[in-house]
């Protein structure tokens, strides 16, 4: 709470999040919670709202190869040109 930026918040709480919001006066801040204060949170059963970064499928593949695939795969042979 010590930095102003803006911090995007899936639209629900969740009992998997980490940012914790409080309201002053007509300003909403989020704390984003870790190690010890974080653990004490979920520990009182607070339910707090998850980063939209955990969540979003924007830039993740939609369907990566596993390891053990592309190790069994033949090598791509590398074509030259000049």
């Amino acid at each position: 709470m010590t930095r102003d930026a803006w911090v995007p918040l899936d639209p629900s709480m969740d009992a998997a999040g980490s940012v914790r919001k409080r309201r002053v006066d007509d300003t909403t801040y989020a704390q984003v919670l870790s190690g010890d204060d974080l653990h004490a949170a979920v520990a009182n059963g607070e339910l707090l709202w998850v980063l939209h970064r955990d969540t979003c499928n924007a830039f993740r593949p939609t369907n990566p190869m596993p390891a053990h695939v592309r190790d069994a795969l033949p090598a791509r042979r590398r074509t030259f040109r000049s």
